[in-house]
């Protein structure tokens, strides 16, 4: 709050206070925000058989709406300092995007974790797992570092629309940095790959949730295999008796995300870039070593904190 208040009596075009209070906004939308809007929609679905009032449904979509906002201030951000006029002319221009895309990454979380229970970390788990274990080559010099544009903002990418700094540090395992200088056009290859990544992954498990639940519908599932003793019958759940509506509602909004993601990619690449190498820079690093592990993460801090 303090910081926000200050960042409003310094609020002139390109001012380090304006930056903070955008980047602390943006962190929180990223963070909080989101995973409180994922706890909602989880309770929705579980009550998916009592109607939400019309307060409650205002609600959802305004809480969409100040997330879509917040995204689209992260991604303006790469743009530098524009008259207010502007600022908002490209707002509103990202915001159908920046909505939808919210609206199915987090309706496939919420709507896949209603259904799965605690189960939904034998899913979830190993795709960030796998993140983190490519992460790791990337971090130890295994996997080119030319290709590390496509895999950055993973975390981001799965809750929202993000966009990659175009500087981006790798540490290996000796005293030594690398540091990336990154094209638009690496930034735009990042975001259509992660989307598709993300649009594949949700709208697998969504259909095969569909198919299980219209062809096994009496079939029981434990709360938290093989930890749970309690048992569901996934007939018995209000959200299996909406799923034919839910389901197929989720995946068409990520459709229309990721058309609005490549007209928006489309607009956004510089021709220039494409043909542009990336440059590397190795600067002498100060201090031990730490393990590879603690850089790999270290790492992605780095690159998350400037999507």
């Amino acid at each position: 709050m303090i910081v926000k208040f200050i960042g409003l009596l310094n609020n002139k075009d390109g001012s380090e206070w304006a930056k903070l209070s955008s980047k602390i906004g943006i962190a929180e939308a990223l963070m909080d925000a989101s995973l409180q809007y994922v706890l909602t929609l989880f309770v929705v679905f579980l009550k998916a058989d009592q109607k939400p009032s019309f307060i409650q449904r205002i609600s959802l979509f305004t809480n969409l709406v100040f997330l879509a906002l917040a995204r689209c201030d992260a991604w303006l951000m790469d743009l530098g300092g524009m008259p207010d006029k502007e600022r908002l002319t490209k707002t509103i221009t990202l915001l159908p995007w920046a909505i939808t895309n919210g609206a199915f990454k987090l309706g496939s979380i919420s709507f896949i974790c209603s259904i799965l229970r605690y189960n939904c970390i034998y899913f979830y788990g190993p795709i960030f797992g796998g993140i983190l274990l490519v992460s790791t080559l990337f971090a130890q010099g295994i996997l080119p570092p030319e290709k590390f544009h496509l895999m950055q903002g993973s975390f981001v990418h799965a809750v929202g629309i993000g966009k990659i700094s175009k500087q981006a540090v790798l540490s290996g395992l000796s005293t030594k940095l690398k540091t990336i200088e990154q094209t638009s056009f690496q930034q735009t290859r990042n975001i259509i790959v992660q989307n598709i990544f993300w649009f594949a992954i949700n709208t697998l498990m969504i259909t095969v949730l569909i198919i299980l639940v219209n062809v096994y519908p009496d079939a029981t599932i434990r709360t938290f295999y093989p930890l749970g003793t309690e048992t569901i019958v996934l007939s018995e759940m209000a959200v299996v008796g909406y799923v034919n509506y839910f389901g197929p509602a989720i995946i068409l909004i990520g459709t229309v995300s990721l058309a609005l993601t490549y007209i928006q990619c489309h607009f956004e690449m510089k021709e220039d870039d494409i043909l542009k190498i990336s440059r590397y820079q190795t600067v002498s690093g100060v201090g031990l070593t730490p393990s590879p592990w603690v850089q790999t993460f270290m790492m992605m801090l780095d690159n998350v904190a400037h999507d």
